[in-house]
């Protein structure tokens, strides 16, 4: 049997960690909001902590994805493991892969 998905296409974000120190950003909570609710939990749409390891010998992209529905700006946190550093960028455009916490 082929299936084939017919739902209207949302929106998302993906969101890699690279603080220079920790390059893969493992460990890493990330929180994404809906837009200028930043660390408000009604407004929390979504929650990855980065984790290469996937099961047994197997692993994944270190990159969390959120997908956002109709959301088209969000506000993005991102607590580190180690130093207890913590990033966060508001207005996020929906759509692309972001690189945190960037140059």
């Amino acid at each position: 049997m082929l299936m084939q998905n017919t739902s209207p296409a949302r929106n998302w974000l993906q969101v890699r960690v690279d603080d220079g120190v920790n390059r893969w950003g493992v460990g890493a909570k990330v929180k994404v909001y809906k837009e200028g609710m930043n660390g408000d939990p009604l407004g929390l749409l979504g929650f990855v902590e980065i984790s290469p390891s996937h099961g047994f010998s197997s692993s994944q992209p270190s990159i969390a994805h959120f997908g956002l529905g109709d959301e088209t700006h969000v506000d993005v946190v991102v607590e580190m493991p180690f130093g207890g550093s913590v990033y966060s960028r508001s207005n996020v455009s929906a759509n692309q892969l972001i690189v945190i916490p960037g140059s």
